[in-house]
C-alpha cells in the first residue's frame, strides 16, 4: 500500500491470475494435481522414509522401547504364547479361607452393644437437653412474670426498701430486719388482728380497723381514703346480704349511690361551716344554729355585688332568694330543714311545694311525680331565668341531663359530680322504653373514664380528686387500679382492694396471670391475687410472718385450676427459706412442731410442704428436699432421694462438698434410728436398700480412714461379695440380681475398695511372719486373704456390669501381688 494508489490494482491482477491457474477452488484450499505429479510426489516420500520402514529398524526400535521398561523382547513370544493356554477368570477356583466363627460373633455382639450404647447415649442426651431447655423456659417465664408484675404504670421496677427497723404486731415481734415503711407496718398490724379474729370465728370490720389506723397516723391522704370508703360502705347488714354483693345489682347499687350523694352533701356542709366561721362579719349568722341559718349565712357571703346580674324569681326567704336557699339546703342534704325555715315564703311557689316535700322524704320522687314535673318543666323551660330554680327542678325531675348548670356549680368538680349523681338512675331502675333523656349510672361512668379520662381531671397533679370521682361514681375497681399505679399510694390501694373484696363489693379475676384490671361484660375486675403477690414480694424474705397474713386472704380462690393460697404459700416459703418458722420441724422422736402456716390452713400444710419440696428437688437442693419430704410424711420420696445421694457419695470418684456429704450421712443415720422406733410408710424394698447403702457408707468411711480390718468385717457381714469360705461366686452373682439399681451402680468402686483393703491387710500380715510363734496361723490368714482376692476377681469378671479398664486392671494387679 506504501507504493501508491496503483499498487492495489497490481495486487488484484495477481490474485486473479493465481485463481485462473486452478490452484484455488471454491470449496477447499487444495491443489489440483495430475497423475504424473502424484506419482512423483509418492516416489519422493518412499525414498525419504525407506530406511525407517525396514524390518530391522522396526525391531531395533521395539527392543529399545521394551528394554527401557525392563522386558526381554526375545522371550516375549514364549510369554505371549502361554497366555493362550491360561484358563478363563471364572474357571479359576476361589481360595477358601478358614473363618473364626466365635470371634466373628463376639465382634458382632460387641458392635451391637456399642451401637445400642451410642444410640441410648444420644437419646438420653437429647432428652436431657430438651428437659433442660424446657426448665429454662419455664424459669424464664416465671422471671418475666415477676418482672412484669413488679412494673408499675411508669415502667419502673418496684422499689425494694432495704432499711430495717423494729416492729411489734400483737403477739408477734419483728426483729430489726423489716423492709416495711410506717404505713405498711400499720396496715400489717391491723391485718394480723383481722386474720386472728377470723380464725377464731369472728367477723371484724376491716374497713373500720383501717380507718382507725388512718386516724392514728394523721396522714391526710390516708384519712381521706378511708373516710370516703367508710361513708360509702356504712350500710346496715352489708356483710350479711351476700346475694346483693355486686355493684351491678339494683338494691345495693341504689344504696351505694345514695351514700355517695350523702358523702358529698356532708362534705359541703362542712365546707359552708368553714367559710362562715372564717368570715363571721360577712356571714352575719343569727338565730338558732342549724342548717337553715347556715345556708342564710353562707348566702350572705356568696351573694356579693357581682351576683346582681343573676335574675332571681319567686320571691325570697328571710331576705335571700328563695330558690337559692332551697338549692343550697338541698346541696348540704338539708332540704327538709330548708323547707321548714322558709315557712310562709313557700306560698310563692305553691305549684312546686308538693314535689319538694316528697323529695325531702327520701331523696327522690315517684315515677308518676317525676313524669308530671318533667312535663311542667319543659313547658316552662324557656320562661325560667333563675339558675337555682332551674337546677332544683332538674334535680327533682332528673331531666335536662345535658345542661351543665355552670351558674350554680361554679365550675367546681365536687358540685358538678353531686349534680350528675343526683340526675342518675341505677341500672334496672327504669322500665323498658323509658330511657330517653335519662342517664344511667353506667353511662355516667363511661363518660368519666372514656370521654373525660385522667387528663381532663389532671389526675397526675390531683390524684386524690380523681380517686374520689371514681369511688363516688361506684367505680371501685378502677379507683383501686388508679391508686395502684402510683407508687406512693400503692400500699393504700392493696389494702383498699383487700377490704372491699372481703365484703364482696369488688370482683376478682379467676386467673392470677391476668392484668391488674380486666374489663369483662359484667364489669371491671381486679386481679387481687397478683396484687398481693407483687406487694408481698419486697418483704417476703425479711418479714415472712407478715407476708403470710396476706396469703391467707387468697383462701378459696383458684387460678389455672390450682389453689392460689397453696401455690402462693409455697412460693413464699421457697423464696424466704424460713422452713422451720413457716412449715414447722420434726423432733428426733418424730413429733412434729407446727409452723405459722398451720395456724391459717392446717388442711393444706401437707400440700404446701410437698410443693416446696418439689421446687427444692428441681433446683438441686437435695438436703432441703429430703427434710421437706420427711416433714410432709412422704417417706417413700425421702428414701428415693437419700438412696440416690448415698449411692453417689459411696463412689470414690464422686466429688462432693464435705459439709453436704456429712449432712446427708448424719440425716440418714438419724432417720434410720427414728424408723426403728416410730416406723415408716415406705416400701420394704426401699427401706432394705436404704439400710444396705447406709452400711456401705459406713464401710466407705472406714476405708477412707485406713481401718481396713473393720471395713472388711463390714463387707463380710453384708455378704454382697463371696468373701466367706461358705459363699460361692455363683451365689453372689445370683444375689447381685436382687439388688436395687442404687446399689448396683456403686459396686465397681466398692469392689475396688474391698480389694485394696484385702491387699493392705495382706501386706500387714506378711510383715508379721518371723516376729512371733504363730507363723502357722499367720500363713493361714494369708491364704484366706488370697482366696478372698481370687474369688473377688472372679466375681468381678462374672458381673453383667462392664467394669472400666482401669478398675479391672487394678483388680488383677492387686490379686497378682498377693500370689
Amino acid at each position: 500500500m506504501s507504493q501508491g494508489p496503483g499498487s492495489f490494482d497490481e495486487l488484484l491482477q495477481k490474485a486473479q491470475a493465481f485463481r485462473s491457474t486452478g490452484l484455488v477452488t471454491k470449496e477447499l484450499p487444495t491443489l489440483n494435481r495430475n497423475l504424473q505429479q502424484l506419482q512423483d510426489a509418492a516416489s519422493k516420500l518412499l525414498t525419504k522414509n525407506a530406511p525407517l520402514a525396514s524390518k530391522e529398524n522396526v525391531d531395533l526400535q521395539a527392543v529399545k522401547l521394551l528394554g527401557s521398561r525392563g522386558l526381554e523382547p526375545p522371550r516375549m513370544d514364549e510369554r505371549l504364547a502361554g497366555l493362550h493356554a491360561t484358563k478363563k477368570f471364572d474357571q479359576i477356583p476361589s481360595e477358601e479361607k478358614d473363618i473364626d466363627l466365635s470371634s466373628f460373633l463376639k465382634s458382632a455382639y460387641e458392635n451391637i452393644l456399642v451401637a445400642a450404647v451410642k444410640e441410648s447415649r444420644y437419646s438420653v442426651q437429647e432428652k436431657c437437653e430438651k428437659l433442660l431447655w424446657n426448665q429454662v423456659d419455664d424459669d424464664w417465664d416465671k422471671q418475666k412474670e415477676k418482672i412484669l408484675g413488679a412494673l408499675g404504670p411508669d415502667q419502673n421496677l418496684t422499689d425494694i426498701v432495704i432499711e430495717r427497723q423494729k416492729m411489734t404486731v400483737g403477739p408477734m415481734t419483728m426483729v430489726d430486719r423489716t423492709s416495711l415503711d410506717s404505713f405498711e407496718i400499720a396496715y400489717a398490724k391491723q391485718l394480723y388482728i383481722y386474720t386472728d379474729a377470723i380464725l377464731k370465728g369472728g367477723h371484724p370490720d376491716l374497713i373500720e380497723s383501717f380507718l382507725a389506723t388512718a386516724l392514728s397516723n394523721k396522714n391526710a391522704r390516708m384519712l381521706d381514703i378511708w373516710q370516703l370508703i367508710r361513708a360509702q360502705t356504712d350500710i346496715p347488714n352489708l356483710s350479711a346480704d351476700l346475694d346483693l354483693h355486686s355493684p351491678r345489682s339494683l338494691p345495693l347499687q341504689s344504696k351505694l349511690l345514695r351514700k355517695s350523694i350523702s358523702y358529698l352533701e356532708v362534705r359541703y356542709m362542712e365546707f359552708m361551716e368553714n367559710i362562715v366561721s372564717s368570715h363571721p362579719a360577712l356571714a352575719r349568722r343569727t338565730g338558732v344554729p342549724g342548717p337553715y341559718q347556715l345556708v342564710l349565712a353562707y348566702l350572705n357571703i356568696l351573694l356579693s355585688p357581682e351576683t346582681s346580674q343573676i335574675r332571681f324569681e319567686d320571691g325570697s326567704s328571710d331576705g335571700k332568694p328563695l330558690w337559692a336557699v332551697l338549692f343550697f339546703a338541698m346541696r348540704c342534704g338539708s332540704l327538709r330543714e330548708g323547707l321548714t325555715g322558709a315557712g310562709s315564703a313557700l306560698n310563692q311557689i305553691a305549684d312546686w311545694v308538693g314535689y319538694l316535700k316528697e323529695f325531702a322524704q327520701d331523696g327522690h320522687l315517684s315515677h308518676k311525680a317525676e313524669a308530671q314535673l318533667r312535663g311542667n318543666y319543659w313547658k316552662l323551660n324557656s320562661q325560667i331565668k333563675d339558675p337555682y330554680k332551674r337546677a332544683v327542678l332538674c334535680i327533682l325531675a332528673k331531666c335536662d341531663i345535658k345542661n351543665p348548670h355552670r351558674e350554680v356549680t361554679a365550675a367546681k368538680t365536687e358540685d358538678w359530680l353531686w349534680l350528675k349523681l343526683r340526675l342518675c338512675y341505677c341500672t334496672g331502675e327504669l322500665p323498658e322504653g323509658q330511657h330517653a333523656d335519662k342517664q344511667l349510672i353506667g353511662q355516667f361512668q363511661q363518660e368519666i373514664t372514656n370521654q373525660f379520662g385522667e387528663s381532663h381531671f389532671r389526675a397526675n397533679e390531683k390524684p386524690m380528686l380523681y380517686f374520689q370521682i371514681l369511688c363516688l361514681s361506684l367505680q371501685f375497681e378502677r379507683a383501686i387500679d388508679f391508686l395502684w399505679r402510683i407508687e406512693t399510694l400503692r400500699c393504700h390501694a392493696i389494702h383498699l382492694a383487700i377490704s372491699l373484696h372481703q365484703i364482696n363489693l369488688i370482683k376478682s379475676t379467676s386467673t392470677a396471670q391476668a392484668a391488674f384490671l380486666t374489663d369483662t361484660p359484667t364489669g371491671p375486675q381486679i386481679n387481687l391475687a397478683r396484687m398481693i403477690k407483687v406487694y408481698t414480694r419486697k418483704f417476703v424474705t425479711t418479714d415472712p410472718r407478715e407476708a403470710i397474713q396476706y396469703m391467707f386472704l387468697l383462701r378459696g380462690m383458684e387460678g389455672g385450676g390450682e389453689d392460689l393460697f397453696v401455690n402462693s404459700l409455697a412460693e413464699m416459703v421457697w423464696e424466704s427459706r424460713e422452713y422451720e418458722l413457716l412449715l414447722g420441724s420434726l423432733a428426733p422422736d418424730g413429733v412434729r412442731k407446727q409452723g405459722l402456716i398451720e395456724k391459717f390452713h392446717k388442711e393444706s400444710i401437707s400440700d404446701v410442704i410437698s410443693n416446696v419440696a418439689r421446687k427444692s428437688e428441681n433446683h438441686g437442693l437435695v438436703i432441703d428436699a429430703i427434710k421437706l419430704y420427711d416433714l410432709a410424711g412422704n417417706h417413700q420420696k425421702v428414701l428415693d432421694l437419700l438412696n440416690n445421694s448415698m449411692s453417689q457419695l459411696i463412689s470414690s470418684s464422686q466429688s462432693s462438698r464435705d459439709t453436704e456429704k456429712q449432712q446427708i450421712i448424719q440425716y440418714a443415720y438419724s432417720l434410720a434410728d427414728r424408723f426403728k422406733t416410730t416406723g415408716h410408710n415406705a416400701t420394704r424394698e426401699k427401706c432394705t436398700t436404704f439400710y444396705l447403702l447406709l452400711d456401705l457408707t459406713q464401710f466407705h468411711e472406714y476405708f477412707k480412714s485406713g481401718q481396713f480390718d473393720v471395713a472388711l468385717e463390714i463387707m463380710d457381714r453384708l455378704g454382697i461379695f463371696p468373701l466367706k469360705s461358705d459363699v460361692t461366686v455363683d451365689n453372689s452373682i445370683a444375689k447381685f440380681h436382687t439388688l436395687e439399681e442404687e446399689i448396683r451402680r456403686s459396686l465397681p468402686d466398692v469392689i475396688l475398695a474391698t480389694m485394696i483393703s484385702i491387699h493392705n491387710l495382706y501386706k500387714q500380715t506378711q510383715e508379721m511372719i518371723g516376729h512371733g510363734t504363730a507363723d502357722q496361723q499367720i500363713r493361714q490368714d494369708i491364704m484366706l486373704l488370697q482366696e478372698k482376692a481370687r474369688k473377688l476377681v472372679t466375681f468381678a469378671g462374672m458381673l453383667p456390669y462392664r467394669l472400666s479398664g482401669d478398675t479391672s486392671a487394678r483388680l488383677v494387679q492387686l490379686e497378682m501381688m498377693m500370689t
